[in-house]
């Protein structure tokens, strides 16, 4: 099925405008776009839903089949690696990581031959190298999964050792981000308000923590972000509301506050609470969050301008454009174009033009 499409003047570069929706199925709870930008998935609670991205106008067409199963309820993240090939889905209740190879001509996703692989305790976050041969997962027990990546099969294989714990964390790590140079690996840990910072080997993959080995970042954090300049980090913050900004030093990996350190993701008059995912364009010069819910009820994205040789965000005018209830998921088209978020409680995605 189609998507609808209504066209809506553009507005000061940088902000949103609504092109329109595409339907859905319950229960998205996570979103990715290939990085050749043809395809759209969302994570449902036991399938992931498939679609086709019009290069032209950005408009979204469900695939057929539209959905593939997970075989299990209840995943957290998807991601696409960065040769367009595979597509892996963690289901945090089953400990597993579900494994997919990915037709680059239609988009359509098939289970491999070998389906799951042990993941470990409520595996969450998902992560995987631009290079495409490592992959990362936060466990929600306090400690990281390792995996090589087979290219030409898409099957992951924990490393030696097939875990690294994390110190000076609490027991629920979420959201996890690789560096674009490869260096740096960091974890959200959503209890104790921190990121766990760990280097990086570029050549076995195997991770070890720095030392101080924790930055302070705002209450309830969900998801970390670097710049596609790897200078620059961001961490959500759902409980207050905001987003913590830091400078990153490319040769220790370790982490500054920016001045602010921190930037609010509401206006003085409109609702952006509960921040739950972030996107960063391909060219630096803007930021989204995808707000879960605000206390006026309202829904909304917020936008943000980057100044890319600072790092620094800064709202828009307006600072929010409508969204949906409950959003759970936001990404952004390599070519600078189209923002898209799902919903865990609507079906729909949305469907944005960015001016």
């Amino acid at each position: 099925m189609a998507s609808t499409a209504v066209i809506i003047p553009s507005g000061p570069p940088g902000t949103l405008s609504v092109i329109g929706t595409a339907p859905n199925v319950y229960g998205a709870v996570s979103m990715a776009i290939s990085p050749d930008s043809t395809s759209v998935y969302t994570a449902n609670q036991t399938n992931v839903s498939q679609y086709n991205r019009n290069i032209v106008n950005g408009n979204l067409t469900q695939l057929s089949p539209f959905t593939i199963s997970t075989v299990t309820s209840f995943p957290y993240e998807i991601i696409v690696s960065p040769d367009n090939l595979n597509v892996y889905v963690t289901i945090q209740n089953s400990g597993y990581i579900a494994q997919f190879s990915r037709n680059t001509s239609t988009g359509q996703l098939t289970a491999l031959s070998t389906f799951t692989v042990n993941a470990g305790v409520y595996p969450r976050g998902i992560a995987i190298s631009a290079d495409g041969l490592y992959v990362y997962v936060a466990n929600q027990s306090d400690y990281i999964s390792q995996f090589s990546r087979n290219t030409s099969t898409g099957q992951l294989t924990p490393l030696s050792p097939a875990t690294v714990a994390t110190t000076g964390t609490g027991s629920v790590l979420c959201g996890i981000a690789v560096s674009p140079d490869g260096t740096s690996v960091y974890v959200v840990d959503g209890v104790n308000s921190v990121l766990a910072l760990f280097s990086r080997n570029t050549s076995t993959g195997l991770l070890t923590q720095l030392s101080p080995g924790t930055s302070i970042i705002g209450y309830n954090p969900r998801t970390v972000y670097f710049s596609p300049d790897s200078l620059y980090v961001y961490a959500v913050s759902y409980g207050l509301s905001y987003i913590s900004q830091f400078s990153r030093n490319t040769s220790t990996g370790q982490l500054t506050p920016l001045s602010p350190a921190t930037v609010n993701t509401y206006g003085t008059s409109q609702g952006g609470n509960n921040p739950v995912k972030m996107v960063i364009s391909p060219n630096g010069l803007s930021a989204y969050t995808a707000n879960y819910t605000t206390s006026s009820g309202a829904n909304s994205i917020s936008q943000f301008s980057r100044d890319n040789i600072t790092g620094k965000l800064t709202l828009l005018t307006p600072p929010t454009v409508t969204g949906s209830t409950d959003q759970s998921g936001i990404v952004i088209s390599s070519d600078n174009m189209s923002v898209y978020t799902s919903s865990d409680d609507t079906l729909i995605v949305n469907q944005y033009k960015r001016n």
